[in-house]
């Protein structure tokens, strides 16, 4: 059975290793478990949701804040305000059902030096409007299925902002830092340089 997924809020959906002293000091947490949960843990896995709605929700310090894929049906729906920090990999949308998954407003942050795409697209349509993506090159990486980012800002500087291997991909106006950079087949229109 599949139904409607709707979620009010979730403030903060925290890696709880995180906040842990660092090793060597009183009451010290383990590097291995902050580590794991960095390099392993998804925040929240959805399939198979007809009209899956988040609304305002966070997520801090996983492996993957958000993922999306089809069990049997597959999923559609939003992802309103809210957005993810320090995540190694923000977003992975394996596939989705028509229409697809749409971010309005969302921010993306993953830790300084990561390098593998805060959204991540290896099928189904996704759209973004609006999305902020601080601290990562690539912002985006699209290996199959349709993306379109619209009036996104691209708050970092250098390497290159959007990947395309397969599928395809369309960024309309929006800024990027030190102009956008892409690699692959990217239709962009109307992109401000800051």
């Amino acid at each position: 059975y599949t139904g409607i997924l709707d979620v009010p809020e979730i403030k903060f959906m925290f890696n709880p290793w995180w906040s842990y002293p660092q090793p060597g000091t009183p009451m010290a947490g383990s590097p291995d478990q902050f580590n794991w949960m960095l390099g392993n843990a998804v925040a929240l896995d959805v399939g198979d949701a007809d009209e899956a709605y988040f609304f305002n929700c966070f997520a801090f310090g996983y492996g993957i804040g958000a993922r999306f894929q089809k069990f049997s049906r597959g999923c559609y729906g939003a992802w309103i305000g809210g957005g993810f920090d320090t995540c190694t990999r923000c977003v992975q949308v394996l596939d989705t059902n028509y229409p697809g998954i749409a971010f309005d407003g969302t921010s993306f942050g993953q830790p300084s030096g990561v390098t593998n795409g805060g959204l991540a697209v290896a099928g189904g349509v996704v759209l973004v409007n609006g999305g902020r993506f601080f601290h990562q090159n690539p912002a985006a990486v699209v290996t199959g299925g349709a993306t379109s980012l619209t009036g996104c800002n691209f708050g970092t500087a250098g390497g290159t902002h959007v990947i395309q291997t397969g599928g395809s991909i369309n960024v309309v106006g929006g800024m990027a830092k030190g102009g956008l950079t892409t690699s692959g087949t990217v239709s962009t229109t109307g992109v401000m340089n800051y």
